[in-house]
């Protein structure tokens, strides 16, 4: 059964988000001067990019610094 978020997001409990979104929203942060190295982004643009995606500071903060511990 679909939910959706609070942001009006389609999604299935306990379904991941999938590696493209992951990567479009790893792209977008980068394009907008994320530092790879320190992990730092400017301010705004998590939120942002959760906007464009339907997704929560907090999921996308996850996936950034999941991308730059690797």
């Amino acid at each position: 059964m679909d939910r959706r978020s609070f942001l009006g997001r389609k999604y299935i409990p306990g379904k991941p988000i999938s590696n493209e979104v992951r990567q479009y929203i790893v792209d977008d942060l980068i394009e907008a001067g994320g530092n790879v190295k320190s992990g730092w982004l400017p301010y705004g643009i998590q939120t942002k990019v959760g906007r464009k995606f339907k997704l929560g500071n907090d999921v996308v903060a996850k996936i950034w610094k999941v991308f730059c511990a690797n």
